[in-house]
């Protein structure tokens, strides 16, 4: 398990079970936030013990270097085109409110990556919204004007440095809890480490007057019409119009979880978001399956709040066993299915590497009836159904429901 996780401990006498388990915790709790896995044999765990359960100690962040602060205050003062990124070690309880500050009070856009998605809403007039596949993307123009890039909470492995930095013109200020990756294309010039809500707040007293920044004002207007385009009526819908319906429906505290399907760039490129940790998706390995048991642990966690779990016809078949789990135990997520019956992501990629067509395309289940089979209820959207009303039907039933939607990705070719 060590691979998989942060680290895997193995309990091998019941008198170290107090130990192991606040040491499980401690790190999995440390930045950056991670899974531990604990091993406890059987005939251990028959035994009997008498050691006391250890409590858990205070932890502080260190606050941040007040030198490194000044220097990135003058390195922020001096680039014409300074723009900040912000990733997902950014998905913290305090960063929204200072980055909200530090934007206003300057004039600096931000763009986020599709894990940072929600930090700053994207009804900021400061949001460059979010980016949505490696290649030439509408973000793009605003990440390649840029002549110093601020990351906050970034990590490497989400959206590579070589991807914006390709040419390493582009001088970084790295703001994040810990020392980041080595890498030849991500070599901040500035490293501002420790507490990241206190360095932002720090950084904001640090500078002085508002700028403008035209080139970013354009890029952004520019991004707000791709977003806000008006579609034709079709059957069957493009992506960008399942994105507007969606959005129609949900709330601004409201959850969705995004498998690994190529809707999931879409919905990062236009899907606004206005809270932290409203959009959940694995942009890193990006494996499939995970959207389905996210949208449930996010509905344990929030059963106040709608929760969507947006998932691929090959995505859900991965993991549609925990349509079962989600009906026995009553939590009631809904689930929209976008069919193509192939792994149209996959296939996309195989077009675009001159590849022939081969071995993507295969049939499906009915998955309204699939999901009555368990007990969920089922919906197909037809031909002049509207999206967002069987959305709100869905969620009105307060059960576990399955929506399958055909999806037609011609718009795939025309646009990535």
């Amino acid at each position: 398990m060590e691979p998989l996780c942060k680290k895997a401990l193995t309990i091998t006498d019941p008198g170290m079970i107090p130990t192991v388990i606040r040491k499980a915790f401690k790190h999995a709790e440390a930045e950056r936030p991670g899974a531990v896995y604990i091993e406890l044999p059987e005939d251990v765990a028959e035994e009997e013990t008498d050691a006391t359960v250890q409590k858990r100690g205070e932890i502080r962040i260190p606050y941040p270097n007040l030198e490194a602060v000044r220097k990135g205050a003058s390195m922020i003062c001096e680039a014409k085109n300074p723009l900040i990124m912000v990733s997902s070690g950014a998905n913290r309880k305090g960063i929204t409110e200072e980055l909200g500050n530090f934007v206003a009070k300057t004039g600096i856009y931000l763009v986020h990556t599709q894990m940072g998605k929600g930090v700053v809403p994207d009804d900021c007039i400061y949001s460059l919204f979010a980016t949505g596949i490696h290649s030439r993307d509408y973000i793009n123009c605003g990440i390649d004007g840029a002549d110093l890039i601020i990351t906050v909470g970034y990590n490497i492995a989400e959206y590579p440095p070589y991807l914006w930095n390709g040419k390493l013109d582009k001088k970084i200020i790295n703001i994040d809890f810990v020392e980041s990756v080595p890498d030849r294309y991500f070599n901040p010039t500035v490293k501002i480490i420790g507490d990241v809500t206190s360095s932002i707040r720090e950084l904001t007293s640090s500078i002085q007057g508002k700028r403008e920044f035209p080139f970013f004002e354009k890029t952004r207007y520019f991004i707000e019409e791709k977003i806000n385009v008006i579609l034709p009526k079709k059957y069957t819908p493009l992506p960008q119009s399942v994105v507007q319906n969606v959005r129609k429906v949900i709330g601004r505290e409201d959850i969705i979880t995004l498998d690994n399907g190529i809707y999931k760039l879409w919905f990062s490129r236009l899907y606004k978001t206005y809270a932290p940790n409203t959009v959940l998706l694995d942009n890193a390995l990006a494996a499939m399956g995970g959207a389905l048991s996210a949208g449930i642990t996010a509905k344990l966690l929030h059963p106040e709040r709608r929760v969507l779990a947006i998932c691929g016809d090959g995505g859900v078949m991965i993991n549609c066993q925990e349509l079962e789990t989600a009906t026995r135990y009553g939590i009631p997520v809904v689930v929209l299915v976008l069919n193509d019956n192939a792994f149209g992501f996959i296939k996309w990629e195989q077009k675009n590497m001159h590849f022939e067509n081969f071995g993507l395309d295969y049939g499906n289940p009915d998955f309204a009836l699939f999901a009555e089979s368990f007990g969920a209820a089922g919906f197909k959207v037809r031909e002049g159904d509207n999206l967002a009303e069987i959305l709100e039907k869905s969620f009105s039933l307060n059960k576990v429901t399955v929506i399958e939607c055909p999806i037609d990705y011609s718009a795939n070719y025309d646009t990535f």
